[in-house]
């Protein structure tokens, strides 16, 4: 459940091929992270091979968003995650800190459930 004080909303979908497509919008920080551990434990059900992160609708992402790939990347260490329309500001951070290395980046259609 999404707590009222998050500005951060996820949308999860899982496609037939084992693929899970995921949106992050709005603000990702300190409040989003009862929203970004309820998508991990989501994540982990799922099992996909393959996660596609859409970050165009990100307006800020502090260190809480660098747990969330750091958590994804335990849980899930065989899954493939290609990040999409990560900022320069998403990027810097995510370079700092290291989980830079935990995804690709690059471009990937957007399911047709989700657009």
């Amino acid at each position: 459940m999404e707590p009222q004080s998050s500005a951060c909303v996820v949308t999860i979908v899982a496609r037939d091929d084992r693929t899970v497509w995921m949106r992050l919008v709005g603000a990702v920080d300190r409040d989003a992270e009862p929203v970004l551990a309820a998508a991990t434990n989501r994540l982990r059900e799922l099992a996909p091979d393959t996660l596609i992160l859409e970050c165009s609708g990100i307006s800020f992402a502090g260190a809480p968003f660098c747990h969330f790939l750091a958590r994804t990347h335990l849980i899930a260490p065989g899954t493939s995650v290609l990040m999409r329309h990560a900022s320069p500001q998403i990027r810097a951070v995510m370079i700092v800190t290291g989980t830079d290395d935990f995804v690709f980046h690059g471009q990937e259609p957007l399911p047709r459930s989700a657009s």
